[in-house]
């Protein structure tokens, strides 16, 4: 029976259920993991390398505004990306706090399997969220929460990657490598632009 007492106590949100080493802002829109210090490190130095090469690097070469603007455009992908997959549930599933300890002990030396397109795959039960996993999903002891389809934890992104952020990391890796490749190869051709225009000077100097 719902007691008085029990029903004026506000209604939990879902992610008010996670638990795990999450911090939650704007009412549950936006979160973060627990290497956010990293993941600001991260920023702020890609922010400083992309500055210094907009402002010692582009300026030499011809085209120097489109050559700018696309290293701005990769910037500004990278970062978007990034703050995307560090903020988005990486698909945590909930926990059964309701399950007690004689329960959860049963259930860590019981087997429970389900299909999966015909495959009969066997479910694992975590002790510390007190749920049956399913196929794919895992607990990351970072985070301290259980994931589906779990891949790894990014401590650059300071967040889980599973079901729900795996795109948004897909195109960070993406936007970052095509980041670093055009600012080594504009930079190299800049290393090659100050050579040439040297050798050019000291031969003219020579005559």
């Amino acid at each position: 029976p719902v007691t008085a007492s029990m029903a004026s106590q506000p209604s939990l949100k879902g992610w008010q259920t996670w638990g795990g080493r999450h911090a939650f802002l704007c009412d549950g829109r936006v979160m973060v993991g627990p290497d956010w210090g990293v993941t600001c490190f991260a920023v702020a130095l890609t922010t400083v390398l992309s500055v210094a090469f907009w402002i010692f690097v582009c300026p030499t070469l011809a085209g120097a505004p489109l050559v700018t603007s696309v290293g701005m455009l990769l910037y500004a992908l990278t970062l978007t990306l990034l703050v995307a997959t560090a903020t988005a549930d990486p698909g945590i599933l909930p926990r059964a706090p309701y399950v007690d300890d004689a329960e959860s002990l049963a259930n860590a030396s019981a087997e429970r399997f389900v299909e999966v397109r015909g495959v009969t795959m066997p479910l694992k039960w975590c002790s510390t969220c007190r749920i049956w996993r399913p196929p794919r999903a895992s607990h990351c002891t970072e985070c301290n929460v259980c994931v589906e389809r779990f891949d790894h934890h990014c401590p650059w992104t300071g967040q889980c990657v599973g079901l729900r952020n795996y795109r948004y990391f897909f195109g960070f890796v993406l936007s970052v490598c095509s980041l670093c490749a055009y600012t080594l190869v504009v930079s190299a051709l800049s290393f090659l632009h100050a050579l040439a225009a040297a050798l050019t000077d000291a031969t003219s100097g020579g005559d």
